[in-house]
């Protein structure tokens, strides 16, 4: 029993959009930080610190691995306990992955720096590049703590509405490693030290940055040691462990597709393949932007239990992103020529080489995109055997396997088909997968997603009415009053129901509407376990209503009469501010 006069604009769609561009920038803004590392050290430091800067990647990549594995578990529990309106338990999750974080990387500091020599020889450096690779993650070693706690502290920052704030510590963080590095070179000349030196600064610039928000007067996160539960780690761990086999899939693709490439066509198809994986690290940027954003924003409406707004949201971001990624694929196909020439000026057939993956490459962009988006769905659902099978699938698997029979059928240039034919494969797996699940092929986009059968409100129990305009108020207490006494709730609380919200709405519209942006209130009333639930979300200014009352002068009872009488009728009455949305939840 839904209205069928809900505007199209979704206030969560919104949100949502907001939050990519600082998302997708925070990502590329870092990526080239660390692109512009491998050009200076190739270019000013010479071919064997370049190898050492190769083999040493994978110690950067099992402290950034680990950072995004804490963050995104961390960020898709706390997006489910500020979906159910609970600080506490956010506060507590905060200051146990902060604590984590700090306990296990004074750990990897102190084997880093003291046995890094050691380090260099398990990542197979040799005579020549030992000395170079030891100091390079001794280097690293100084930055262990900031480098670690970047990602967590970065995704808490989105939860406590500072995503911009993030996006500055990213860019202080780039601008700092990339300084350093100039002045490592021309100045200091400490060689690989001073290169991994400058990275650790950077990121202790980023970090000490983004921490000042938290001791500001706007920070609603506290680092609270009283509210921590230990019990979480494992949640937080197990959520976030999909993103851990990604990456580790990622490193293992390479080094597989690297073998083959050499047994096909020796250095030739390693160095074009060298080339689009450089592009691919920057194109690939929006995909894990979108990938982050649908993490969290689907990770709240999850706690919320708020069936029709994540369906809606994830429906709005995948035509969004897939439009998107079809526009940057183009791009890429026409441009493919002067990409590729930015790796290989000087060899004419790697350059023509690199141009053709490129554009092949480009075909499997709007198809990853679409499995990015589920992958990150999922993990916000808790699917975590579901995500980790699509992470080392589209990650590894697919991508190795067409590597291997594509050349046996069409021929060694075939190989590259690999791309979109990986993608296409994961796509047609999930589809499989959710016709397993539903026993049939799924007859809408929501059975696609095999969403529980519990979980929120059934569409028959639940109303959904939208408010862009001032008049659109009139009428929404009857309706309400109709969809209670329809599921037999006394008639008391039928028009105490339908009286909260035509209170709300109305205080809203009269003190919120600005008509300086499209202002717009959500009002969602469910029916479940015989009590009524009115979540009424708007844009508007920040109004708290429970702090409201508490200011109000007792001896003036008839000011704010309205808010005064659904506090005291409602069984809870509770505010919390998401995303810049005001959020009043009220049971009755």
């Amino acid at each position: 029993m839904n209205r069928k006069n809900i505007p199209k604009n979704n206030i969560m769609t919104d949100i949502f959009k907001e939050m990519l561009f600082i998302q997708i920038m925070a990502v590329i803004t870092a990526t080239i930080g660390s692109v512009v590392d491998g050009i200076v050290i190739g270019n000013f430091l010479g071919r064997e610190a370049m190898a050492a800067f190769s083999i040493a990647s994978p110690f950067f990549v099992f402290l950034s691995c680990f950072s995004n594995m804490v963050g995104n578990g961390a960020q898709s529990l706390g997006g489910r306990q500020l979906g159910r309106g609970d600080k506490d338990a956010l506060n507590g999750t905060f200051s146990l992955t902060v604590l984590t974080v700090i306990i296990f990387g004074l750990i990897v500091f102190l084997i880093a720096y003291i046995f890094n020599g050691q380090i260099a020889v398990l990542l197979g450096a040799d005579e020549h590049t030992k000395s170079d690779v030891a100091d390079y993650i001794k280097g690293l070693s100084y930055g262990v703590l900031p480098i670690m706690l970047n990602g967590p502290i970065m995704r808490f920052l989105q939860l406590d509405k500072a995503q911009k704030f993030s996006f500055l510590g990213v860019v202080v963080m780039t601008v700092t490693d990339i300084c350093g590095d100039l002045l490592n070179v021309f100045v200091f000349k400490k060689g690989m030290l001073g290169m991994a030196a400058a990275t650790s600064v950077g990121y202790y610039s980023a970090v000490l940055l983004l921490v000042l928000h938290f001791f500001g007067k706007n920070a609603e996160l506290k680092f609270e040691t009283a509210k921590i539960r230990v019990g979480e780690l494992k949640d937080i761990i197990v959520i976030g462990l999909p993103t851990a086999i990604g990456q580790v899939c990622t490193v293992l693709k390479t080094l597989c597709l690297n073998r083959i490439f050499l047994a096909l066509a020796g250095t030739m198809f390693v160095a074009a393949f060298a080339g689009q994986n450089t592009i691919s690290t920057l194109l690939v940027s929006v995909s894990v932007g979108f990938g982050m954003t649908t993490l969290l924003i689907c990770s709240v409406l999850t706690g919320e239990e708020d069936r029709t707004s994540l369906v809606l949201t994830l429906k709005d971001s995948l035509k969004f992103s897939v439009l998107i990624n079809a526009i940057i694929a183009v791009l890429v196909i026409i441009f493919a020529d002067f990409l590729a020439s930015l790796f290989g000026k000087g060899d004419i057939e790697i350059r023509t080489l690199s141009a053709r993956i490129l554009r092949i490459y480009a075909l499997s962009l709007p198809i990853n995109i679409i499995n990015v988006n589920l992958q990150n769905f999922f993990q916000s659902m808790k699917k975590t055997v579901l995500v980790n099978v699509i992470c080392v699938f589209n990650n590894f698997g697919f991508a190795v396997l067409f590597a291997l029979i594509l050349p046996l059928i069409a021929g060694r240039d075939s190989v590259w088909f690999m791309f979109p034919l990986a993608q296409t494969a994961t796509l047609i797996m999930i589809i499989l997968i959710s016709a397993v699940h539903n026993r049939g092929i799924p007859k809408s986009f929501e059975d696609f997603l095999m969403l529980d059968s519990d979980f929120g409100v059934l569409e028959d129990n639940r109303l959904d009415i939208a408010i862009d305009d001032k008049d659109m108020v009139v009428g929404v207490s009857e309706e309400i009053v109709s969809f209670c006494k329809d599921h037999g709730v006394d008639k008391r609380r039928s028009n105490l129901s339908g009286l909260a919200v035509e209170e709300m709405a109305g205080n809203i519209v009269k003190h919120g509407f600005e008509n300086i942006k499209k202002d717009l209130i959500e009002i969602r009333v469910a029916y479940k376990d015989d009590t009524i639930r009115i979540r009424i979300r708007d844009n508007c200014k920040a109004f708290n209503p429970p702090d409201h009352i508490r200011m109000l002068d007792d001896e003036d009872m008839t000011h704010n009469i309205g808010i005064r009488m659904v506090s005291k009728t409602a069984r809870s009455f509770n505010y919390q501010s998401t995303f810049k949305l005001n959020i009043l939840t009220i049971e009755m």
